[in-house]
């Protein structure tokens, strides 16, 4: 939680208090999400079709939590953050897996918090943390035995 506020506070400060996002990518994942939010679908213009989102999950995703939220770039950057901090909490929990001590999974852990292009992508609306967290997801059920999911494990890997 240190990170990620020190990151907003830099941000309000920088900025003057206006929000952003660092990457064009991000507007474009909200504009997918606002036009699938509002019933056009997969579409960057209204009544257009096509596949330019790189990242369906995350824009289906944020278009899911935008229909109770009411805002796109809010919902995203809180969204990201949640996933940073799921990713510590699944890097500790897949460093215990693989036979490390606690406080050598939790040093772990900690390395992963202060990896400075990790942590811009707190804020950056995109699904960067997503992507690591399922990622680290998918470690610990191979780890703990997938097999027990069965074909289910497959359409997993696949998403």
């Amino acid at each position: 939680m240190l990170i990620i506020s020190a990151f907003v506070y830099k941000e309000n400060r920088y900025t003057d208090g206006c929000y952003g996002a660092p990457l064009d990518d991000t507007f474009i994942h909200l504009r997918f999400a606002q036009n699938i939010s509002r019933g056009f679908g997969f579409s960057y213009n209204e009544g257009e079709p096509q596949a330019g989102s790189t990242s369906p999950i995350w824009t289906i995703l944020v278009a899911g939590v935008s229909l109770i939220t009411g805002e796109y770039l809010l919902t995203a950057k809180v969204l990201s953050a949640c996933f940073f901090i799921l990713c510590s909490f699944l890097v500790y929990i897949l460093s215990k897996r693989l036979g490390m001590s606690k406080p050598y999974a939790l040093f772990t852990s900690v390395l992963l918090i202060l990896t400075g292009r990790f942590d811009w992508s707190i804020l950056s609306g995109i699904e960067v943390t997503t992507f690591t967290a399922m990622l680290l997801a998918m470690g610990i059920i191979h780890i703990n035995g997938f097999y027990i999911l069965g074909n289910l494990s497959s359409v997993i890997w696949s998403i």
